[in-house]
């Protein structure tokens, strides 16, 4: 299960309940808008592999409706290992969510005229994305990869890529149990070291890999497992 906690500032929780709200009643023309962006750029889905992509942005639309403090992102996760299994990759899962961001962000220019209020707005998108894409690479990091992280010829192009770009053993490790999907306070119980520790590591994987995001850091490694 994946479990995404809400920024603590009332504010926030405000702006991003009032976002989604206002996204809710046009979420049909949002999603239709969507998918005709994405097969404009990827034919190559089959009849049942879009509707299962269909579905992905119905359920994350159902799950960010809810105003509690913590969001479950169960529905959304099983939908996404629908996809997996049929045969959808991760980059056409980031190409997807990258579109329906750019069709929620037209709407939310209507919405809020003022540019302070537009801002506000435009950051709780970013929040909801962010945690879309969370979940998007646990679940599908769990279905599809799980076994090969643990094989001998991955583990063998894992150090390959280490020594390739000077990462330090202990990068190397932390770099593994995040593909493995670990969060945080998970690496730092397993390796017994502090989340700072584990938090200067993650910084410093990022900046020697020259990556921006963690999603950029997980189709990274996956290039390289499958080396």
């Amino acid at each position: 299960m994946v479990h995404f906690l809400l920024r603590q500032d009332p504010k926030h929780r405000e702006v991003l309940a009032k976002t989604v709200r206002f996204l809710n009643p046009s979420i049909q023309e949002i999603l239709r808008n969507w998918m005709k962006a994405y097969q404009a750029v990827d034919r190559g889905l089959s009849r049942p592999a879009l509707r299962c992509m269909e579905q992905l942005g119905l359920d994350w639309f159902e799950t960010l409706s809810d105003e509690r403090e913590g969001v479950s992102f169960d529905r959304f996760n099983e939908t996404a290992r629908q996809l997996c299994r049929k045969g959808v990759d991760f980059d056409r899962l980031v190409l997807a969510f990258h579109l329906i961001e750019d069709a929620c962000h037209l709407y939310l220019q209507k919405a809020y005229p003022k540019k302070d209020e537009l801002v506000e707005a435009m950051v709780a998108m970013d929040y909801m994305c962010h945690a879309c894409f969370s979940a998007l690479a646990s679940s599908y990091f769990d279905e599809k990869y799980t076994r090969i992280v643990r094989s001998p010829r991955q583990s063998r192009g894992f150090k390959r890529m280490a020594e390739a770009y000077d990462l330090t053993p202990r990068e190397f490790e932390i770099l593994k149990q995040i593909v493995d999907g670990c969060k945080n306070r998970e690496i730092a119980d397993l390796l017994k070291v502090s989340i700072k520790t584990v938090e200067h590591h993650r910084a410093s994987l990022m900046r020697k890999l020259k990556l921006r995001n963690m999603t950029d850091l997980i189709k990274f490694a996956v290039r390289h497992r499958m080396n």
